[in-house]
């Protein structure tokens, strides 16, 4: 079994510094084909590592429900996950090789509807979803003035860039979907 503090998925060759990279790449820390996790587990032991950190990588993933629970196995309790991905309304998020869109209320189903998306006993309870403006942001938030900003990058197309989602691994329990922080920043 691998020794990993900091794991990331998907770091291609400029993985984030500290973070142990796991991609398809020839240039990742280990290479493993993440959409086989479904069948195939990583040589990390469960609840052993202690941060975890994936940026535009799932939206590639045919597997997204073997990787998120890969995730949550392997994470230590209480420990972070920051997900990032394109927004579903962004230009970026019907780029070539982009299987599929990651949004908040997606992510809300998993925790409405957890037998069907949570393998084991583990999960990673969401914390927060951080909103990034994109280029148009700042020009919809003058054409609306009426509306807040939170409004503007949910509703308005390519106003926002990505999505930054965050959990907290550990066993699943009942989740507040509503309660779920919701900001724009970046």
């Amino acid at each position: 079994m691998l020794s990993v503090s900091k794991l990331e998925f998907g770091g291609g060759t400029g993985p984030v510094k500290g973070f142990f990279n796991v991609d398809i790449l020839s240039t990742a820390d280990l290479v493993f084909d993440l959409n086989t996790l479904s069948t195939n587990k990583l040589p990390i032991a469960d609840q052993s590592v202690d941060e975890f950190y994936s940026s535009h990588c799932f939206e590639h993933l045919e597997n997204l429900h073997g990787a998120i629970n890969e995730v949550a196995r392997v994470l230590k309790d209480g420990a972070l996950a920051e997900i990032r991905v394109p927004h579903w309304a962004s230009a970026m998020a019907s780029c070539l090789g982009h299987l599929h869109t990651l949004s908040d209320h997606q992510v809300r189903h998993w925790y409405e509807f957890q037998n069907d998306w949570w393998a084991t006993d583990r999960f990673l309870e969401p914390i927060s979803f951080t909103y990034v403006p994109s280029l148009r942001y700042g020009r919809a938030l003058y054409c609306f003035p009426k509306c807040s900003p939170l409004d503007i990058v949910t509703l308005v197309q390519d106003t926002c860039h990505e999505i930054r989602f965050l959990f907290r691994a550990g066993p699943r329990k009942h989740v507040d979907v509503n309660a779920i922080r919701c900001e724009v920043g970046g």
